[in-house]
């Protein structure tokens, strides 16, 4: 019976994955002049899709290179960091249809094909690039924190990619105050260079590492975003959660960062 569900469930994935889930930007949205102008400079479209011969898609938006200052911690000074190479960043978090695609599972607490996968350790969103990578011929991997921040920024500086009062958070974000769940993505305001859901949904997996305090222990990731269960403080764009390797929630999924060659 299991299998039978576990195929069911499979079916209606791909069925809901070439009905188009996983929806492009609003009719007159127009991409930031800095992607544009960097696209022109390096001979790239500003917007394109990453394809596999399996049947996968995800849309892809042109991040320029840039400088910005990230919010401060208590750990560190104000800084400011440049981002030296521009990169393709998926504009949408990674959906269920997609995961299933590419690694024929779908551990989702919230099971919907243009929902972002969720319930997964950071090592299973790295294996999603890995894999990904061998099949589409392109370097693809998480995003560090630094590029991450910028990328959702997108050259704003307040508390949210749009202001910096917490009444603009429902327009952006799924997070506690408007949802109980996960949402399909793709269906809040997006910032000025073009990615959706990078504020609540589900915080997402980044590529770097803290070693652990004592031999034995697991190493911490960190997650960014905020999520559908946290409060707006949570989901600002300097935020940040740490948790364990092992950690897997339905707050956490992840989005991908696709390398210029």
């Amino acid at each position: 019976m299991a299998a039978l569900v576990k195929t069911a469930v499979s079916a209606a994935l791909l069925l809901l994955l070439f009905a188009g889930c996983g929806s492009s930007s609003p009719q007159g949205f127009a991409f930031d002049p800095r992607q544009t102008s960097a696209a022109t400079q390096l001979g790239v479209p500003v917007e394109t899709t990453l394809a596999t011969p399996a049947g996968v898609k995800i849309q892809l938006a042109l991040i320029p290179a840039g400088t910005f200052t990230p919010r401060p911690r208590k750990d560190q000074p104000d800084t400011t960091v440049t981002i030296e190479k521009p990169f393709y960043m998926s504009r949408h978090e990674i959906t269920q249809a997609q995961y299933a695609i590419v690694m024929d599972t779908n551990p989702s607490t919230f099971a919907a094909a243009d929902s972002p996968v969720e319930q997964m350790k950071w090592a299973d969103a790295v294996a999603f690039c890995t894999k990904l990578s061998e099949q589409s011929g392109k370097r693809v991997r998480l995003p560090t924190e630094m590029e991450w921040e910028y990328a959702c920024r997108a050259g704003s500086s307040g508390a949210y990619y749009a202001g910096t009062g917490d009444n603009i958070l429902d327009q952006l974000a799924w997070f506690k105050g408007n949802c109980d769940k996960t949402h399909p993505v793709g269906k809040k305001a997006p910032n000025a260079w073009g990615l959706y859901d990078t504020l609540g949904n589900v915080a997402e997996w980044c590529a770097d590492v803290i070693p652990a305090a004592r031999d034995g222990e697991e190493s911490i990731r960190v997650s960014r975003g905020g999520s559908w269960l946290d409060e707006p403080v949570a989901c600002r764009t300097g935020s940040r959660a740490l948790a364990p390797e092992s950690f897997k929630t339905s707050k956490i999924g992840f989005r991908i960062l696709v390398e210029l060659k």
